[in-house]
């Protein structure tokens, strides 16, 4: 298995982002934006986190408006104690368990070299991959990125048991988490979200291949979320693993891509309450 440093680095990068608050009542594309405290969550599944016969893909679509401050990683998506990943400055954090009883982390997902900061101002990927066949255990996509673990489980391997609720953009990330220095502030995600989805196969045959911006539902599809319509916490897999939440959660369509930072705009049309 390949070990990455646990050193962070600290990239500055500004970013200004103009806000137009406009009323919209018709079906949009919609993305969320969570405040401190809330959750956001799949009651448990075992179709979560099991890895099956062709494998397990968990994946979503982000979007940083300021880099996280010192000392914090921002939760992107976890099952407690069998993965999770969050964004720390400009870096991916990952951690995966299994029944094996060994344990990894990958903490330098994203660097500060080579085009592997974490974008800010700009939509990113991210993705655990789990398969059923050596070399690798799992891969981890972040952005432009992708790391390997192998070489360690003996295939076929499970992930550990427990809860099985999958939380996204929420800090619930199991007792064993991310491992991280004493005094490490683990949060809520504090941008937006897009589309999530898990897949019960390995969707990506090779470690930098192209991840589609939006997903489609299909017959390997075991949950997604897409945050759109009247029903943005509603499961469009159509197996009926509608989110939960508490909280204040703001839903928001996106008004111009945000590929175009200077004209980018968000337009907020709901607030859920506690």
């Amino acid at each position: 298995m390949r070990w990455m440093s646990h050193a962070v680095a600290w990239g500055v990068v500004l970013l200004g982002l103009g806000a137009h608050v406009a009323a919209a009542a018709q079906e949009f594309g919609g993305t969320l934006r969570m405040s401190d405290g809330a959750s956001l969550s799949a009651q448990k599944d075992e179709a979560f986190h099991d890895i099956g016969r062709k494998g397990l893909t968990v994946e979503g679509w982000f979007y940083l408006d300021e880099r996280p401050e010192a000392g914090e990683v921002q939760t992107l998506f976890a099952n407690r104690s069998k993965y999770a990943v969050g964004v720390g400055a400009t870096r991916a954090f990952g951690s995966i368990w299994s029944d094996q009883r060994w344990g990894m982390t990958s903490t330098s997902v994203m660097g500060s070299r080579d085009n592997r900061d974490t974008p800010v101002g700009e939509w990113f990927h991210v993705a655990w991959q789990f398969h059923t066949k050596p070399p690798d255990v799992a891969w981890l996509y972040a952005h432009e990125h992708t790391t390997s673990f192998d070489g360690v489980a003996i295939f076929p391997w499970t992930l550990a048991a427990g809860d099985g609720a999958l939380y996204i953009a929420t800090p619930e990330i199991g007792q064993r988490g991310f491992r991280l220095g004493p005094g490490t502030d683990i949060t809520i995600f504090r941008g937006l979200v897009d589309e999530v989805r898990v897949s019960s196969i390995a969707r990506y045959t090779r470690r930098g291949a192209a991840r589609p911006r939006h997903f489609r539902p299909d017959r390997h599809t075991v949950a997604l979320w897409t945050f759109d319509g009247a029903h943005p916490y509603a499961d469009s897999s159509g197996n009926g693993h509608h989110l939960m939440h508490t909280g204040t959660i703001r839903v928001e369509p996106l008004a111009v891509d945000a590929r175009d930072r200077l004209t980018t705009t968000w337009a907020q049309l709901r607030s859920v309450g506690h």
